[in-house]
């Protein structure tokens, strides 16, 4: 496979180390049975996949926005297809991404306030120590049994769905609702990555709009504060 060093917009969609492919997805993942092997793959949307069932008006209308590359984006790195041998989707391409995930402080760890988990490049891990394009990259999960979850992204700082979600809809359309402020009332955003790593984060879609801007996604569950996400 041909590898290139690459923006990581495109990067986060498939590592081999120590670069990363160019391309999306073109080698059989690993077996379903080896990396999810409690998950059962019996859901109405692997029904649809196989021809078994329809989904409703609703359901189509949120297939849509998941699979969008001007909306949700969430298939870019959630796979939502089958793969060309038949194999049902994972919901991950195992691929890595920096998201800007807002400190949680109920780490212990994160009582000091010089301590970072930087993923790929440590600090628990040391294979990547030094190699700053690789740090705060953590790798993408499979949304298989989702809403069963009550903790979220690597840090488990929200620990609702509709959360998760919203944070991908509104991180730089509303920042202050996400990230704590200064003492002079000024956003911290990307508080859990050092400035001189933020260039890392992922900007493609639902992120990159202005602050204020219409978010991509733009449900108003989505992009009203609710007391769990209220920072």
């Amino acid at each position: 496979m041909p590898t290139a060093s690459v923006p990581l917009s495109v990067a986060r969609r498939s590592m081999i180390q120590p670069q990363f492919s160019t391309q999306r997805w073109n080698r059989s993942p690993p077996s379903r049975n080896r990396l999810l092997p409690s998950i059962p793959i019996s859901s109405k949307y692997d029904a649809y996949l196989a021809g078994k069932a329809t989904l409703t008006a609703q359901e189509a209308r949120g297939l849509r926005l998941f699979e969008a590359n001007d909306k949700g984006n969430c298939a870019s790195c959630h796979i939502s297809q089958r793969a060309n041998d038949g194999e049902p989707p994972q919901f991950t391409d195992f691929g890595l991404i920096a998201l800007g995930v807002p400190r949680n402080p109920a780490i212990p760890a994160n009582a000091d306030p010089k301590y970072f988990d930087l993923g790929l490049c440590g600090p628990l891990r040391a294979d990547f120590l030094g190699r700053a394009e690789y740090c705060g990259l953590f790798r993408t999960p499979s949304l298989r049994n989702a809403a069963l979850k009550q903790a979220f992204f690597h840090n488990g700082a929200f620990h609702t769905l509709r959360d998760a979600v919203a944070f991908y809809a509104t991180r730089d359309t509303d920042p202050g609702r996400w990230y704590p402020k200064d003492a002079t009332g000024a956003v911290q955003k990307f508080n859990d990555l050092p400035k001189q790593y933020q260039a890392n984060i992922n900007t493609d879609p639902p992120f990159g709009e202005t602050p204020g801007g219409k978010p991509a996604l733009a449900d108003r569950r989505l992009t009203t504060s609710s007391p769990s996400s209220a920072r």
